[in-house]
């Protein structure tokens, strides 16, 4: 519960209170912030929602993903900053790359690769992808998924779950099913 309070406190701070208090959310926060903080929307609705989604983490940005795929669902404007979300976890030092190689290969990067590249060539919402050259010589591309990154995307779908099971009961049928259904598109990612 204490995750979701600080959640709710992010979401009303970005400007986005209306949601809380249609979704009968605002119980989520404590009693100084429901009186002071009523914070109103400066900027575009689109762009606030994208910048509060990133800063929500890995698991709000894939939702956003999903959901700007949806034009049942989102409004064209928020369709297009929702579909070019970006989520990049902090890149790896080639030291910590280094340790990190050797510790989910059990040995020495060298063993196994001739040559890798410690500059990411992508990232995504869990980590990076490498390109590297084995040690028979052909060429790879290495994906590193970061414990941590995987830990937060994790939390952040327990916190989605519980947002939608609190929200469903509250919007008519269609709506209620739309969303279930991004929920399954969300899983199955």
């Amino acid at each position: 519960k204490p995750q979701l309070k600080k959640l709710a406190r992010t979401i009303s701070d970005a400007g986005f209170y209306r949601f809380l208090h249609r979704f009968d959310l605002q119980h989520l926060l404590p009693h100084w912030h429901l009186l002071f903080k009523k914070k109103r929307l400066t900027a575009a609705p689109s762009a606030t929602l994208g910048r509060l989604l990133v800063q929500l983490g890995p698991g709000f940005v894939l939702a956003g993903q999903v959901a700007g795929l949806r034009s049942d669902l989102i409004g064209e404007e928020c369709q297009e900053i929702l579909r070019e979300l970006d989520y990049s976890p902090e890149p790896l030092s080639s030291g910590d790359l280094q340790k990190f190689l050797r510790r989910e290969l059990g040995c020495s990067s060298e063993k196994i690769f001739s040559h890798f590249e410690a500059e990411p060539i992508r990232h995504h919402l869990l980590g990076f992808t490498y390109r590297a050259i084995l040690a028979n010589g052909k060429r790879a591309l290495v994906t590193i998924n970061l414990p941590e990154a995987v830990r937060s995307l994790e939390h952040n779908l327990g916190q989605l779950r519980w947002l939608l099971d609190w929200i469903l009961p509250r919007l008519d049928k269609n709506h209620a099913q739309i969303w279930k259904s991004v929920w399954e598109e969300i899983a199955r990612q």
